[in-house]
């Protein structure tokens, strides 16, 4: 259920109100019992029924676009450990609240234009309310450094109290380069600024980072070529040069997997 309306006081800016009860898209995986119905596997877990209220705000000042969210998930999804042979893992209450903006660049010496997007995270555990002892958390045997090693802190992806995330993304756009042939050079960085996110699934990590670097080339609206490169940086616990834990849901183990990657799109 949502209602949003634009009060005169705020000069026409828009204003939302939600209430929403829904499962989340990101399960929990667990072992399953011996014998039932295989002598071992893994068996993913959707949380059901979880409830969200949240604002919104929408608005812009000169060429800024503003936008912000704040919301409370009741009974959500926490990060809980895969090697057990649970039913269902932590749940809790989380706070969170986001504000990003979008900057249209003006026509000058270095571009024709093109625009820049930022985007600034928060979020923050309120209280455990089940299962309290799956839930991933810093300095607790049930998050550790390897499997069966020592507790863990924020650097093997430990749920901590609060995390803040950040990320922007800057296309500087150059038109009629040659005729009809438009290009555009999209660079995206994204990075954990502080704390572990505790609910599952989602990735503000702390120094958790992604680069891209991107060229696009659009040539008479329907041909579109893109060449970038992709990259990602985590800490990492190795034992033997071989990684055993780290932060960002795994993605310490990609760390050292920079790509180059070339899409082309036609419309007709």
């Amino acid at each position: 259920v949502s209602f949003k309306f634009n009060p005169e006081f705020l000069r026409s800016q828009t204003v939302g109100v939600y209430y929403r009860e829904f499962d989340e898209k990101t399960p929990w995986v667990f072992l399953v019992p011996p014998g039932d119905p295989k002598p071992f596997g893994y068996r993913a877990v959707y949380p059901e029924n979880t409830k969200l209220v949240g604002l919104s705000f929408d608005g812009t000042i000169g060429q800024w676009t503003l936008g912000a969210e704040l919301g409370y998930h009741m009974d959500t999804a926490l990060k809980s450990t895969g090697f057990s042979f649970a039913n269902e893992g932590a749940r809790g209450d989380t706070w969170h609240g986001v504000l990003n903006t979008i900057y249209l660049l003006d026509r000058g010496a270095l571009w024709d234009g093109g625009n820049m997007v930022m985007e600034l995270s928060y979020d923050r555990l309120d209280d455990v309310t089940r299962n309290e002892e799956l839930f991933v958390r810093v300095d607790r045997d049930t998050c550790t450094v390897g499997r069966g090693g020592p507790p863990g802190s924020w650097k093997d992806d430990c749920a901590t109290k609060d995390a803040w995330g950040f990320s922007i993304r800057f296309a500087p756009q150059w038109l009629q380069v040659l005729p009809s042939l438009d290009i555009s050079l999209p660079i995206i960085y994204q990075t954990g600024l502080d704390g572990n996110s505790a609910m599952s699934g989602y990735l503000v990590s702390r120094d958790a980072t992604a680069l891209s670097v991107g060229l696009q080339f659009d040539y008479r609206v329907i041909h579109s070529l893109k060449v970038e490169y992709d990259d990602v940086f985590s800490k990492r616990h190795t034992e033997n040069g071989v990684a055993v834990s780290g932060n960002a849901n795994g993605i310490y183990q990609i760390a050292d997997r920079g790509r180059i990657m070339v899409t082309y799109k036609v419309a007709f």
